[in-house]
């Protein structure tokens, strides 16, 4: 799936519905840009709506599905469908699945860069 960034930033009424304060916050994304989606998260329980998890250089970036237009609908055939909770669901990647992946990416371990490194070639590759 490849997407194409049209905000960078929520307006007062998109924060409002999924369900935060209005923040004056912009994610770290580039208007213009295509980007490969790794995953996708839609839980009810911290905020109501849709997340798609993006590449950064050394992580993945989790930002709202408004901020993006479809341009590739296409499903990533490395995607596992997997319930989180009583409302949550995940599409990721079966590395996305490892214990507290994103965080511990995140925080550079380096155990994690190679396996990030080489499942961001692979799903992107997918989609030239």
């Amino acid at each position: 799936m490849k997407v194409i960034c049209r905000a960078s930033a929520l307006t007062t009424e998109q924060w409002a519905e999924i369900g935060l304060p209005d923040y004056t916050f912009l994610f770290h994304v580039e208007v213009g840009k295509t980007y490969t989606v790794l995953g996708i998260s839609s839980d009810r329980e911290c905020i109501s709506g849709t997340l798609l998890d993006i590449p950064a250089e050394h992580y993945v970036l989790p930002v709202p599905l408004c901020l993006f237009d479809i341009i590739d609908e296409r499903p990533s055939r490395y995607w596992r469908a997997k319930a989180d909770g009583r409302y949550g669901l995940h599409l990721w990647p079966e590395e996305f699945y490892i214990d507290t992946f994103h965080d511990r990416l995140s925080e550079f371990e380096p155990e994690l860069i190679p396996i990030y490194r080489e499942l961001r070639a692979r799903m992107e590759s997918e989609f030239d």
